[in-house]
């Protein structure tokens, strides 16, 4: 509940939101339930990114939130792009990357 009180305070229905260090997209699912435009939620590890999007299907909505499977120093400008709108939100809970601590 902490998180999606924080979010609602900054997500709005024009929101495109980047959420770096997905895991398995919880932070992207509130930002798609209080009605951001699009998700875009990068995650380094291939099977959380597996996870986050089978969990975004089950929650109906894959038509506004884009998994991206790289690191974040790998992600190109041009893939942050939605409908010709960079993100006005980063979220990110970042404990370690791939388990080891930071790799950036």
């Amino acid at each position: 509940e902490f998180y999606r009180s924080a979010l609602q305070r900054v997500v709005k229905p024009d929101s495109v939101v980047l959420e770096i260090g997905a895991g398995s997209g919880l932070l992207s699912i509130i930002a798609a339930s209080l009605g951001a435009k699009n998700v875009i939620a990068i995650e380094a590890n291939h099977h959380l990114a597996a996870v986050a999007q089978e969990i975004v299907r089950r929650n109906g909505y894959e038509d506004r939130v884009r998994i991206i499977n790289k690191m974040s120093t790998d992600v190109a400008p041009e893939e942050l792009m939605e409908n010709g709108s960079l993100p006005s939100v980063l979220l990110s809970e970042i404990l370690g990357t791939l388990l080891l601590g930071e790799s950036a």
